[in-house]
């Protein structure tokens, strides 16, 4: 199996809207909930700008939805979440200060391309 290096522009409105890309993006890099590299992952996932009342910042993960195995289950609240999840097994964490979740991607696979 090879791999196929995959890099993706930013959509039209990241460009439309570059202050609020970089502004978006200060918090949780001061945070730790992200990482800034000095070379290109293999596969960039662009940003998009959502509009509405106020501006978003999104990952367009179209690409990656391809490979994510959808496994469907309802709770109500937390404490019936932690009946179906098993202690030391995650696969995600919440940043509850900004309401975003975040899926950790294993430290090899952050690997980009050197040129």
């Amino acid at each position: 199996m090879s791999i196929q290096l995959l890099f993706l522009e930013n959509n039209r409105s990241a460009h439309k809207h570059p202050e609020f890309v970089v502004k978006a993006t200060e918090e949780p890099l001061c945070n730790n909930c992200i990482v800034e590299h000095d070379f290109p992952p293999y596969c960039v996932n662009p940003l998009t700008v959502a509009g509405g009342k106020k501006l978003r910042l999104v990952m367009d993960l179209h690409i990656v939805n391809a490979f994510v195995s959808k496994v469907k289950f309802k709770y109500e609240d937390l404490r019936c979440l932690s009946q179906v999840l098993e202690e030391n097994h995650w696969f995600f964490t919440w940043d509850l200060k900004t309401g975003y979740y975040h899926v950790y991607i294993f430290a090899d696979h952050q690997k980009g391309f050197r040129g």
